[in-house]
């Protein structure tokens, strides 16, 4: 019924309204992600889809399903199609990089960390993308890429701060005396649980001289931790949380 609906409305007044957002929806509340993936890839239906919306409920809907690379194909056809006026709002870009990290592999990291150098998003958008990556490095063990994303911003940033200590312990980058200093001088922020047990499976004394306490957090809960994005340029969005 839709894609007769469609044909018969392709040239009428009925023709410009898009519905592809309704029909992401109705598939996110049914749960139905076969029936989402059809209409994306009907040669009728997808045309409906070329609004920001309907992309991030599809992505949305699959990734939550454990469909992660079907997630990524979304994004990688948005981009390969040069869709800039969806690709710029930053909810896209962010599931792709959370689609990438829960596929968990080389090749999926290895998109990721070409994911910043394409990205045509707000900086602030930017350096969340940049955490989900970073935390991606520790996953498969590349400290050094996950050092350098984070560098900049763990003076200000709890969360970056916690990625950065994890990768010099990772790869026992800093000794304990300046460990410790870094630990001392962190400002207000929190030890998470996963820093913490990284910490004292390699510097066992430090924890017990510091008396370090940690928090009930880890990286990745706060990656894939609920975003909210409230912007005058993009309607608001909101995701729940994928762990």
């Amino acid at each position: 019924m839709t894609e007769h609906f469609t044909q018969k409305c392709s040239k009428g007044s009925f023709g410009s309204f898009k519905f592809g957002s309704v029909m992401m929806r109705t598939c996110h509340y049914l749960n139905s992600p076969d029936d989402a993936l059809k209409i994306a890839e009907s040669e009728i239906l997808r045309r409906w889809l070329n609004d920001p919306i309907s992309n991030i409920v599809l992505m949305d809907l699959l990734i939550e399903s454990g469909r992660s690379k079907e997630a990524a194909e979304v994004y990688e056809k948005l981009f390969k199609s040069e869709w800039f006026f969806a690709l710029r709002n930053p909810l896209i870009p962010i599931l792709y990089a959370i689609s990438l990290y829960k596929q968990g592999t080389a090749d999926s990291f290895d998109r990721a960390n070409k994911l910043c150098s394409n990205l045509v998003t707000k900086l602030i958008y930017k350096q969340k993308i940049e955490d989900i990556i970073a935390a991606f490095a520790l996953k498969v063990k590349q400290a050094n890429i996950a050092r350098h994303l984070v560098q900049k911003r763990e003076a200000n940033s709890e969360l970056s701060w916690n990625i950065m200590v994890q990768a010099n312990v990772m790869q026992s980058h800093e000794g304990s005396s300046v460990l410790q200093r870094r630990i001392l001088q962190r400002n207000q922020h929190h030890v998470y649980k996963d820093t913490f047990a990284a910490i004292q499976a390699t510097y066992p004394d430090l924890v017990k001289s510091l008396k370090i306490k940690p928090i009930n957090l880890t990286v990745e809960e706060q990656v894939l931790g609920t975003i909210h994005i409230e912007d005058k340029d993009h309607v608001e969005a909101k995701r729940k949380r994928y762990y």
